[in-house]
């Protein structure tokens, strides 16, 4: 049980942490555009 949450806590950060990586490039991707 304590292994199984651990584990669902992992992929929970592991997301988090994809979802800003994706973040970020979308606003670098902004920022490289000329206005």
């Amino acid at each position: 049980m304590k292994r199984r949450t651990a584990k669902f806590q992992h992929l929970i950060f592991l997301n988090a942490i994809d979802s800003l990586l994706h973040r970020v490039k979308y606003y670098m991707k902004i920022q490289r555009k000329p206005f």
